[in-house]
């Protein structure tokens, strides 16, 4: 049956997905992101759906005394499938030419579980947090909104029918028993199973249900108010709680929980108390809002495998035009797919089995694809100029030659979170042997008679009260009381010398062409470290070293680890492969970088208190080349710190010499 057309409704749609489309942007103004909580833009379309859904059932069952289940699914078949299917045949085909094979085979299972509606089990058990970086460059993970759903419209209109005719004066009880139900789910959930709690329907459902609830209410309990002082107040208290959940959410907040009732009351608000004659209803029912609503369906659908491809393909960063062109772009695809997909299926002139049989022949097409992909592993004989890194490398952990009955040895480590990762590494992986003694901070060298300022706002440092002169005191006295231990020193000495972090020219050049201001800024450390006294740094840090090697049985000198300028982790598809020359960086970038650490450490004290340990060793000589991965391991857990594995090689060669000198 058909409702009574409401164009503040797509008023809302356009608020909803315009919402999520900025958030997926990224779009700074002024260095601010004004749309930091656009994600609620799905909650917003959830209330909608469970409005209108509700509706349709609660008014024909009303009306007729009955329901046509088969009308129902047919009505969302013709809405749903016919885009969901384009997006995912155009995004296979982009795949194609530049996904990884091991990214194609994760978008092909993507792309199943979007077909079946099974997308949020899938991006939930992936582990892919929705916001996170590596969600961004997954095209389908927003998918999961749309398996909900479709999970919703499969299950709850034969509770709502059954629960509309049978127990139709208590029915409200029910649907609020659920919904409340529902609203603990999701706070507890929020708090102790943020990702289920996220993609799961169970947290999810009182957000369809208070869309439920009004439709039940229109129908069966009360008449909307008529005071229009009062309808335009609540309306405009609706969009305000709308916009200032937009504006003031962030993504690490909990969500869905207590805090989600705000934009979800807002949209309630709007929907109870809307009327033609009303200032916000007005705006809402504008054409630009309206139009915007009509195609907030594929404009939601296409957006998001755009951004990831764009991401993907290292197109798009930095600049706000590129942006605004994507932007507009993907205004314009969605507008076309609206007139000449959405509209040409939903028209009741053509027969549902035509309809049917088309959609089940793109479906068995789509799936031969995707299936081909799986049996050829993700079909790596696209990749003829793309060579996988793989080097006779041992990742096997190094025994502590050591008897029982000896006493732990005590590893001290001085330095920032580079260094950091090494002591995490041996405490995990040592703690029967080894008794660590953590010394590091976030951005802090120990350097005796220095201090850290980071940068607060344009040209205003502050003194990091966990890198001043009292912590570095507090540091020494920790060691003061120790005999017998080895130290380990080390961190990111060309940052403290040149407040710059690396700029691996070999893919800036390409990345920021146009944007130089732009790569400036991102390579500003922000940081800076001083002193109140005349000696200088590299002088300082000489007496440092000398002196933390005179307290000690001996220090490990740790030489700066390869800075990379992109994360292995996250770099997706061939071209930016390609770009950062197989996620490597170059030696000689590399030592010219670290070269005035080098002559600085070459002035210390030359006896066998002091072992060098030299990253080159480790991570380079590899045609010239120093490497982030090696096959499929990656080394690295950003563009700057190992991960465990490259903290393991780094490990051995101290284990290495610790079974010496021990």
């Amino acid at each position: 049956m058909n409702l009574k057309y409401r164009p503040e409704i797509d008023g809302l749609r356009a608020i909803a997905v315009a919402a999520v489309v900025l958030y997926h942007s990224e779009l700074k103004i002024f260095g601010h992101d004004l749309f930091k909580g656009g994600f609620i833009g799905v909650d917003i379309f959830f209330v909608i759906s469970g409005y209108l859904i509700s509706s349709i059932i609660f008014k024909e069952i009303y009306l007729t005394g009955s329901f046509s289940f088969v009308y129902f699914y047919q009505r969302r078949v013709r809405r749903i499938i016919p885009v969901l299917l384009s997006v995912i045949f155009v995004s296979i085909i982009i795949g194609w030419f530049v996904l990884l094979p091991s990214e194609l085979l994760n978008f092909s299972k993507s792309a199943i579980s979007s077909i079946f509606f099974g997308s949020n089990f899938y991006f939930h058990y992936s582990g892919l947090q929705y916001g996170a970086v590596d969600g961004m460059y997954q095209p389908l993970l927003h998918t999961w909104s749309l398996s909900v759903e479709e999970q919703y419209y499969i299950l709850f209109p034969i509770i709502l029918f059954f629960g509309f005719k049978f127990i139709k004066k208590n029915f409200y009880q029910i649907l609020f028993i659920l919904f409340f139900t529902s609203l603990i789910f999701a706070q507890f959930g929020a708090q102790n199973y943020p990702s289920s709690n996220f993609y799961f329907i169970h947290s999810r459902i009182w957000e369809l249900l208070a869309g439920t609830l009004i439709a039940y209410f229109e129908i069966e309990k009360f008449k909307k108010n008529k005071n229009e002082i009062l309808a335009n107040l609540f309306t405009l208290i609706g969009i305000i709680l709308i916009i200032h959940s937009i504006v003031y959410f962030e993504d690490t907040m909990l969500h869905p929980s207590i805090y989600t009732i705000s934009p979800i009351f807002g949209t309630c608000l709007i929907i109870w108390f809307a009327d033609k004659n009303q200032f916000i209803t007005k705006i809402l029912s504008s054409r630009p809002f309206v139009w915007t609503g009509l195609i907030s369906y594929s404009l939601y659908l296409w957006h998001y495998p755009a951004f990831a491809f764009a991401r993907i393909n290292n197109i798009f960063h930095g600049e706000v035009s590129t942006k605004i062109f994507l932007g507009i772009s993907i205004l314009a695809i969605s507008i076309l797919s609206y007139f000449f997909i959405e509209k040409p299926f939903r028209d009741k002139n053509i027969n549902f089995k035509k309809i049917f049989v088309i959609l089940i022949s793109k479906i068995i097409i789509i799936l031969t694809i995707l299936i081909y992909i799986f049996q050829n592993n993700g079909v790596e004989s696209r990749l003829k100029s793309f060579v996988l890194n793989e080097y006779d490398i041992d990742f096997s952990k190094k025994i502590l030659n050591k008897n029982e009955n000896d006493q732990k040895i005590k590893l001290v480590f001085f330095g920032d979170s580079t260094i950091a990762t090494l002591a995490d590494y041996v405490d995990k992986n040592y703690h029967n042997e080894i008794d660590v003694i953590n010394l590091t901070s976030r951005g802090c060298l120990f350097i005796r008679n220095f201090y850290l300022e980071r940068l607060e706002l344009k040209n205003l440092f502050k003194k990091d009260d966990k890198c001043d002169e009292k912590a570095n005191k507090k540091r020494l006295q920790k060691i003061k009381n120790l005999k017998d231990f080895y130290i380990i020193y080390g961190g990111m000495m060309p940052v403290a010398l040149t407040g710059k972090y690396f700029n691996n020219i070999e893919i800036n050049q390409i990345r920021y062409k146009k944007t130089k201001k732009y790569l400036d800024t991102k390579l500003d450390a922000k940081r800076r470290f001083v002193t109140e006294s005349d000696i200088k740094i590299d002088e300082d840090i000489i007496d440092t070293i000398n002196y933390l090697a005179d307290q000690s049985n001996k220090l490990y000198l740790i030489y700066p680890f390869p800075e990379l300028g992109f994360n292995p982790n996250t770099v997706r598809g061939i071209k930016k492969i390609k770009e950062t020359k197989n996620l490597t960086i170059s030696q000689d970038l590399y030592l010219n970088r670290i070269n005035s650490t080098e002559e600085i450490y070459q002035k210390t004290k030359k006896n066998d208190k002091i072992k060098y340990i030299h990253p080159k060793n480790i991570f380079c000589n590899f045609n010239n080349r120093c490497i982030s991965t090696n096959k499929n391991i990656v080394l690295f857990s950003d563009d700057q710190h190992l991960n465990t594995f490259g903290a393991s090689l780094v490990i051995n060669k101290i284990i290495e010499d610790l079974n010496l000198s021990y």
